[in-house]
């Protein structure tokens, strides 16, 4: 059939319901039903409408959005009403023809349920291009949010609805009481890499990375810490390998124990390790820090060693402790102790005895000051200067040894010269053979070679005076029996006088 003007849509012809009722000079808006189910209608002229008897115009008069209908005028109370759709209230079902369908024909508010398999092939998809705050979810067998995008607070969940401390949250989906995040590459070699975490920003899109690889095995792995210096490429900070050592700077070939740390510096000569502490604050800041109370280091660019340093606000700087369930009274070759220190020397591509070279070395400001020899000689520098003793020869030496003795008093057996010895216990803490507590109360601490010194002293003095005894004697003898028997006399006794 031919029509004059746009043909009628194929469809049903339905009447809408009256709303006649609802008249009454000032409401322009009201809901289209159909046996009062409310019906949308695709365009405003698929309505046949009378008010009054008088046919009114479709977008001039009144127009349509969804299930409302809305007069330009507002109708009078009592005006009669009747109108007739032409065709569906989807706008006319017809069957288009294939790839005719466009995005603009579909409602924005689609809902799309099937219980068969939907595909999309090609182009780009985006979810919530107008940045709603509308969540999306796919659900798994069994699991509600096996994945869900949180629109409104910009999270997302693997198996939960996401955390408000965490951009991407995952739990437990195996039941080992915790989520799993799985990385694998498809092949089984013994040095493949077999997954990469990747951090950057909008200047560098890769500045560290975790990488994991497969250790030497195939069923063996490690995980090695990368970083990025300014204008440089991703190199590797730290490994742990498939026996838990754990090395430093590109080290491949830990040669720790299982669980041990290896640290490599390649080249540097700077502290190896440091140690600080807030509560610190020296004044030794020319090499370190302020907080800084602990460091080791190459002793030698190219030959190596090892150089502790401590550093404190007060004495002491270094503090070793020592401390064993069982210790040796044993003084021998072999015995042990509680701190031991022990120098060898490489031999051959292993270790042995140094010899009577030097052994130990005590030092103030690189100055050697008491050295211990492999043979077990110990030699200090005892040279005059500040803090150093000199001789006591203005005093009975013999009478300081005596009056040390006296002091402490353990094993002394009593002279009847003691009542002619003048020093006492402050004297020697004067002289600085013993030592003074930080009252002035003399203590126990023996001055060895300040007591080496005096000792020294003390024979000479007893020399000069046996010279003296004897020179007396000789002139004696010299008057009594004469020269020549005095003479045979030292000579029998073996006294050489000086002169």
């Amino acid at each position: 059939m031919s029509y004059i003007g746009r043909a009628l849509q194929a469809g049903a012809f339905r009447q809408l319901d009256d709303i006649s009722s609802g008249f009454d000079g000032s409401t322009t808006g009201f809901t289209m039903q159909v046996n009062s189910g409310n019906v949308q209608l695709g365009d405003v002229n698929q309505i046949l409408l009378s008010l009054g008897g008088v046919i009114q115009k479709p977008g001039t008069d009144f127009t349509i959005s969804t299930s409302t209908l809305t007069f330009t005028t507002a109708p009078a109370a009592n005006t009669s009403f009747f109108a007739i759709l032409l065709g569906s209230d989807n706008g006319g079902t017809v069957t288009p023809t294939d790839g005719s369908v466009t995005g603009d024909k579909l409602a924005s508010n689609i809902a799309i349920t099937t219980s068969g398999d939907i595909s999309f092939d090609g182009g780009s998809f985006v979810f919530n291009e107008s940045s709603a705050d509308k969540d999306f979810r796919i659900e798994s067998n069994g699991k509600a949010n096996m994945f869900f995008v949180d629109g409104g607070n910009d999270r997302i969940g693997i198996n939960t609805t996401g955390q408000a401390n965490h951009m991407v949250n995952i739990e437990d989906v195996t039941g080992n009481g915790g989520g799993t995040l799985g990385l694998s590459c498809p092949t089984s070699g013994t040095s493949d890499n077999c997954g990469r975490l990747h951090f950057g920003n909008a200047t560098d899109p890769v500045v560290a990375a975790i990488f994991g690889i497969a250790d030497g095995a195939n069923d063996a792995g490690a995980l090695t810490f990368r970083t990025e210096a300014t204008g440089a490429a991703l190199e590797e900070a730290l490994r742990i390998d498939s026996n838990r050592k754990l090395a430093t700077n590109g080290e491949t070939a830990s040669d720790t124990g299982e669980g041990g740390l290896c640290l490599n510096q390649a080249a540097n000569d700077n502290a190896i390790i440091t140690f600080k502490s807030s509560d610190v604050s020296h004044g030794f800041t020319g090499q370190v820090q302020a907080d800084t109370y602990g460091r080791i280091q190459k002793n030698s660019s190219s030959a190596g060693g090892l150089q502790i340093l401590g550093i404190a606000e007060d004495d002491p700087g270094v503090n070793i402790f020592g401390v064993a369930d069982a210790t040796s009274g044993t003084v021998a070759s072999n015995t042990n102790a509680v701190v031991h220190i022990d120098a060898r020397k490489t031999t051959g591509g292993s270790v042995g005895t140094i010899g009577s070279d030097m052994l130990c070395l005590f030092s103030n400001d690189g100055s050697a000051k008491v050295i211990f020899t492999g043979a077990g000689n110990i030699h200090a520098d005892v040279s005059t200067g500040s803090g150093n003793i000199g001789t006591f020869d203005e005093y009975e030496d013999a009478h300081l040894v005596r009056a040390y003795d006296l002091s402490h008093g353990k094993g002394v057996i009593d002279s009847k010269f003691d009542k002619f010895i003048s020093y006492n216990i402050e004297k020697l803490a004067d002289l600085e053979l013993i030592g003074r507590d930080d009252d002035g109360t003399p203590n126990s601490f023996v001055n060895v070679t300040g007591f080496q010194k005096l000792h020294n002293g003390a024979i000479w003095q007893q020399y000069e005076k046996h010279q003296r005894l004897a020179s007396a004697f000789y002139k004696l003898a010299e008057k009594t029996i004469g020269k020549e028997e005095a003479d045979k006399l030292l000579t029998e006794e073996e006294i050489q006088l000086l002169n």
